[in-house]
C-alpha cells in the first residue's frame, strides 16, 4: 500500500498485490456429465489462471451436444508459473424420434381435428393441453408441439401446423323484401369469396339484382375454398293488377262518343280527366291518349289506350236540275267525301244518275278517308207523264182484217200524235205484216210527253218444221214444228192423220213416206209438206276361210256388204285374222254410205289337234271329229241329229252312235283299237264322212 500527501495536508493511498504462484494444479468439473442430445451442460476448470478446452468449449460457459456418443474433453490450465491439464468425459444419449400427425392439416371453422403423436415410450404431452389421438376443434391457424420421452429418459418433440378456414356465415340480405312485379330487388352478400345464388344467372357474384314473375326462395351458396355453407332468403313478388282498359271504338268522329272501360283493379284513376269510373263516355274533340291507372292496395299497373278523333267531311250534291218530269233522268254529283252512299237507291257512285217516278228527296251520305261521314239532301219535283195505255180491239189478226186502238181515258190538256201521221185519241190499223203503233202524248201544262207502242200481230202463215231428212231403217224420228201457230195438225201417205194438238210426233217409217203439218193460230192457218227417206240397212256378211281350226291356228275371217267395219276384237278392216286357243264367236257391225248399220257373228269353231288338222267334212253342216289323230278316245259332234257308224280300213262297221238331244249331238268314243277308221253318214241325202287315225 503506497500513501502520499501532498502540501496541504491531504493523504491519498493505493495497493498493489503481488500473487506468489505455485505450478498450477487443473481440476475440471462437468454438470451433468450424462445429458441427451441437445441437452445443456457446463464444463468448468479450476486451479490455473486462464483455460483452453478442447472442441473450443468456454470455461464455464454453457455447451449443447447435437450428437450422440461418448466425448472426452480436456483442459489445459496456465498460471506464471506454468500449466497443467485436467479432462472431463461427457456422455450424449440419442433423443428418441418422437413424430406428430394430425388427420386433416386444413379444416373449416368448427371442424375437428385428431393429433397422434409416435415414437414415444411413456406418453405424449401436447402443447395447449391437447389430448392425444383424440377430436378437438381448432379455434383458429395454429401449431400444436407433442413432447416424446424415450427409453434413456430423454424427450424430444415434433410439431404439426392446421389450417383453420372460417366458414361463411353472414346471412345475405334482399332489399327489399317485398316488390311489385316487373320491379327489381337486390339480394347480396358478404364474407366469403365465391357466391353461387339459386335460382339465379350469375355466378361467383356477392350481389345480384332479380326481378322473379313470383314470390321466390333464393338460395345463396358461400364459399371460402373448400368451406361453403348455404342460406336461404324470401322475395316476396305482388302482382300487378291486371288493367284491362279499352276505348269502343278506338276511333272516332268529331261529335261523337267512345266509351272507355276498365277491368281488374279495386281502384282506377283516368288522366286526363281525373276520371275514377270504370266505364264512362268521353267526347273529345282532338285525339287522346287515355291513361289509366289501377291499383290492387300492394302494386300499380297502367293502361294506356288511345282515342283517335277525325273531322267529318263537308258534303254537298251538284244536281243536274231539281224538276223533271217522270221518266226523265237526273245528275246528281257528290262534293266533298272519299266514298258516298246515295239513298233510296242504296248505291255508292260518286255520280249518281236517278229516275224517280214521283217526287223525291235524295240524301246523300259522304265519308272521308278517316272512314266519317256526313249527310245532305236534295229535293226532286217529278211531273206525272201524260196518260198513254192504249187498247186494242184485237192484238192478233189474220192478214186482211182490221183492228182499232184508241186512248185509254184521255185527257183534255194533252195532245196526241200516231206514228200513222195522224191526230186523235184513236186510229183504225190494218197492217199487211206484225206492225209496232205508237203514240206520243205531250201535256200542254208541265210540257211532259209520253209515248207508248202497241203491238199488232199479223198471223202469217209460216212456220218451221225441224226432221231429219233421211234416217235408216228400223230407226225413229221426231218431227217438230216451230213459229207463231198455236196448234198443229200432222198427216203422212194420203192424207192419213197421225196426231194433233202437238208440236212433235215420232215416227219410225219403214219406207220413204211423205208427211204434211197444218199450223193455226185462231182462224188463220198454213200447211207444209215434207218427205223422210228411209234408206235400207246394209247387207252385211261374215263367214271364216275353215269352219273349224287347231288350237292356235291362224285363220282368216271374211266380211263384206258395207263401206266401214268395226270389229269386235277392236279391228276396222273388212278381214281379220285370228288365231284363238278355243272357240270363239267374233261379232262385226258394218256400216254403209248413209251411214246406216248392220251387226253380225260367226263363231270359228276349235279342236284341239295331235299332230296333224282335224277332219271335216265336205259339208258346212257336216260332223267334227277331234282330236285327229288320237289314242283311241275322241268325240264326235254334230250340229243336230244325225246317226255316223265308225268303220275300220276293212270296210266293217265296228260302232254306229247316234247323235241327238239326249246326249247335246256329241258324243265321245272310248278305246278304239290302233288304225285307220271312217265315220260315215247321211244329212238330207248328203253322205257325211270323215278319217280319223288312232296312234299310241
Amino acid at each position: 500500500t503506497l500513501t502520499a500527501t501532498s502540501f496541504s495536508n491531504c493523504t491519498s493511498s493505493a495497493v498493489i498485490t503481488v500473487s506468489v504462484d505455485n505450478t498450477p494444479t487443473v481440476t475440471a468439473v462437468i454438470s451433468p456429465s450424462v445429458v441427451c442430445v441437445n441437452q445443456p451442460v457446463i464444463m468448468t476448470a479450476f486451479g490455473a489462471s486462464s483455460y483452453t478446452w478442447t472442441g473450443g468449449i468456454t470455461n464455464g460457459g454453457v455447451y449443447t451436444p447435437t450428437t450422440n456418443g461418448s466425448y472426452t474433453y480436456a483442459v489445459s490450465g496456465t498460471n506464471a508459473c506454468g500449466n497443467s491439464t485436467a479432462a472431463v468425459v461427457l456422455t450424449v444419449n440419442p433423443l428418441p424420434n418422437i413424430t406428430a400427425s394430425i388427420n386433416n392439416p386444413t379444416v373449416c371453422s368448427g371442424s375437428s381435428i385428431i393429433l397422434n403423436g409416435g415414437g414415444s415410450v411413456s406418453g405424449y404431452t401436447w402443447s395447449a393441453g391437447a389430448p392425444n389421438n383424440t377430436a378437438i376443434v381448432p379455434p383458429t391457424t395454429t401449431s400444436y408441439v407433442v413432447t416424446g420421452a424415450g427409453s434413456n429418459g430423454c424427450t424430444n418433440t415434433a410439431a404439426v401446423g392446421v389450417t383453420v378456414l372460417i366458414t361463411p356465415n353472414i346471412p345475405p340480405v334482399v332489399t327489399p323484401t317485398a316488390i311489385c312485379f316487373g320491379s327489381t330487388a337486390t339480394l347480396s352478400a358478404t364474407g366469403a369469396t365465391g357466391f353461387t345464388w339459386t335460382p339465379g344467372s350469375n355466378p361467383n357474384t356477392a350481389t345480384i339484382v332479380v326481378s322473379p314473375p313470383v314470390s321466390t326462395t333464393y338460395t345463396l351458396v358461400r364459399t371460402n375454398g373448400p368451406c361453403s355453407s348455404s342460406r336461404t332468403v324470401n322475395l316476396v313478388v305482388f302482382p300487378l293488377p291486371l288493367v284491362n282498359a279499352s276505348a269502343t271504338p278506338t276511333q272516332i268522329c268529331a261529335g261523337t262518343g267512345a266509351n272507355l272501360v276498365v277491368s281488374g283493379p279495386t281502384t282506377n284513376t283516368w288522366l286526363p280527366g281525373g276520371f275514377t269510373m270504370a266505364n264512362f263516355t268521353i267526347y273529345p274533340n282532338v285525339s287522346t291518349n287515355y291513361t289509366v291507372t289501377g291499383s290492387n292496395g300492394n302494386c300499380t299497373a297502367t293502361a294506356i289506350v288511345t282515342v283517335v278523333v277525325n273531322p267529318s267531311p263537308t258534303i254537298t250534291i251538284s244536281s243536274s236540275t231539281n224538276i223533271i218530269c217522270q221518266g226523265n233522268n237526273v245528275t246528281l254529283t257528290g262534293n266533298g267525301g272519299l266514298s258516298y252512299t246515295w239513298q233510296p237507291m242504296n248505291t255508292s257512285n260518286t255520280t249518281q244518275i236517278v229516275s224517280p217516278s214521283t217526287t223525291t228527296i235524295i240524301t246523300l251520305s259522304g265519308s272521308n278517308s278517316f272512314g266519317c261521314t256526313s249527310s245532305v239532301s236534295q229535293l226532286i219535283q217529278v211531273f206525272p207523264l201524260p196518260n198513254t195505255n192504249l187498247t186494242g180491239s184485237s192484238s192478233f189478226i189474220c192478214v186482211g182484217q182490221t183492228a182499232a186502238i184508241s186512248i185509254t181515258s184521255p185527257a183534255s190538256n194533252v195532245v196526241y200524235n200516231w206514228n200513222t201521221g195522224t191526230g186523235g185519241t184513236s186510229i183504225s190499223a190494218s197492217p199487211s205484216v206484225t206492225t209496232n203503233y205508237f203514240v206520243t202524248a205531250t201535256n200542254t201544262i208541265t210540257g211532259c210527253v209520253n209515248t207508248s207502242t202497241f203491238v199488232l200481230s199479223v198471223y202469217i202463215a209460216t212456220f218451221v218444221v225441224t226432221s231429219p231428212t233421211a234416217i235408216c231403217n228400223g230407226q225413229t224420228t221426231t218431227l217438230t214444228a216451230t213459229g207463231p201457230a198455236s196448234s198443229y195438225v200432222w198427216t203422212g201417205n194420203g192424207g192419213i192423220p197421225i196426231a194433233s194438238g202437238v208440236s212433235s210426233v215420232t215416227i219410225s217409217p219403214l219406207v220413204t213416206t211423205n208427211y204434211s203439218v197444218t199450223g193455226t193460230t185462231g182462224n188463220c192457218s198454213n200447211q207444209q209438206a215434207f218427205s223422210v227417206i228411209v234408206h235400207p240397212l246394209p247387207n252385211v256378211t261374215v263367214q271364216t276361210a275353215k269352219k273349224q281350226i287347231c288350237r292356235l291356228e291362224v285363220s282368216i275371217i271374211i266380211g263384206s256388204g258395207a263401206t266401214s267395219y268395226s270389229w269386235n276384237t277392236g279391228a276396222t278392216t273388212p278381214t281379220i285374222t285370228v288365231a284363238p286357243a278355243a272357240t270363239t264367236t267374233y261379232t262385226l257391225t258394218g256400216t254403209d254410205v248413209n251411214g246406216c248399220s248392220k251387226t253380225t257373228t260367226v263363231t270359228q269353231f276349235v279342236a284341239t289337234c295331235i299332230g296333224l288338222e282335224d277332219f271335216e267334212t265336205d259339208s258346212a253342216d257336216g260332223i267334227m271329229v277331234y282330236p285327229n289323230p288320237n289314242n283311241g278316245n275322241f268325240t264326235i259332234r254334230s250340229s243336230e241329229k244325225i246317226s255316223v257308224s265308225i268303220i275300220n280300213a276293212l270296210g266293217q262297221v265296228i260302232s254306229t252312235v247316234t247323235l241327238d238331244d239326249n246326249n247335246g249331238n256329241e258324243v265321245t268314243v272310248n278305246s278304239l283299237p290302233t288304225g285307220v277308221y271312217f265315220i260315215t253318214g247321211q244329212k238330207n241325202g248328203v253322205a257325211l264322212k270323215a278319217k280319223i287315225i288312232v296312234e299310241r
